[in-house]
């Protein structure tokens, strides 16, 4: 009866080893090209109030938001008349209180 001759060569075993070696760095370490907002340096999801724009922030992973809300054209109502936004996109008075 003939020995079984070693399937993997010598080689084989080398780059097999340099495959895992690789798939390691790259599942099992962390994340290298990480985007973050600068000045300051804050990563994604942060969020922080400006004292020289008067605003809060947040960072996006690359740039600073403001989250200062835009002013809106509202109407001059009634007293007691309700502000309800119309199908068209506009403020409009509704007489005694939202419909």
């Amino acid at each position: 009866m003939m020995a079984k001759r070693n399937v993997f060569r010598s080689r084989d075993i080398k780059v097999m080893r340099l495959l895992l070696a690789a798939l390691f760095l790259a599942v099992l370490s962390p994340t290298l090209a990480r985007a973050d907002c600068t000045d300051p340096v804050r990563p994604e999801g942060a969020i922080l109030y400006n004292r020289d724009s008067k605003t809060v922030q947040f960072c996006d992973g690359a740039d600073w938001w403001s989250m200062k809300g835009a002013e809106a054209d509202l109407p001059s109502c009634a007293v007691g008349d309700g502000i309800v936004m119309t199908s068209a996109g506009y403020w409009a008075c509704s007489p005694g209180g939202p419909p």
